[in-house]
Parts: C-alpha cells; structure tokens; sequence
C-alpha cells in the first residue's frame, strides 16, 4: 500500500489499454501480422487502428449524420460507393496496359 501524497500533475498516458472481445478468425488473422512484423498482438492492433482512424472518423461522423439525416447520409455514401467503382476500374484499366510483373522468389 502506497502512503504518500497523491500527485495530481500526472499528464494522461496518450496510450490506452483496452480489454476487447474478438472472434477467433480476428485473433488468428492479427496472430498472423504480428508475427509477420515480429510484434505483439496488440500492438499489431493497436497500429492497424492507428493506420485507420481516418476511415473511423468518417463513419463516426456519418452514423451521427445519419441520425437527424439518414437520406442524406445515405445518398452521400452511394455517390462514395460510386467513385470508388470508377476509381477501381480505372486502376484496373491501368494495370492492364502494364507489363506483368515477375513473381517475387524467396
């Protein structure tokens, strides 16, 4: 037991630690980064949420959007969904006119 005085100029930690429930497919499928990236499962986690928080924050905003404008929001990510088909299919088109690469060897 600690008796000293109790400090109160502790800055928060920018890390939190979170105790998740995840089905067995994400466990093994994370097991996998990890390993591939020589890490923790959590921080293999933990990065990939990092790496995704943009697309977080965007769902975030329109599933509060959606509460007050749902046909709006709704018709917001139709016209996303639509771009992206146009985007992808112009990738494709690209890499079609691209010579193939050689497979990578070990």
């Amino acid at each position: 037991m600690h008796n000293g005085a109790m400090r109160t100029d502790l800055t928060p930690s920018p890390e939190v630690r979170l105790t998740i429930p995840v089905s067995a497919e994400v466990h093994q499928t994370f097991t996998r980064i990890a390993k591939a990236g020589g890490m923790p499962v959590g921080r293999a986690m933990g990065e990939w949420l990092a790496d995704t928080l943009d697309a977080a924050a965007f769902m975030a905003e329109k599933m509060e959007q959606a509460r007050s404008a749902p046909k709006l929001v709704a018709r917001e990510l139709h016209s996303y969904a639509l771009g992206l088909s146009d985007m992808t299919a112009d990738l494709m088109a690209t890499m079609r006119k691209q010579p193939a690469a050689e497979p990578a060897s070990e």
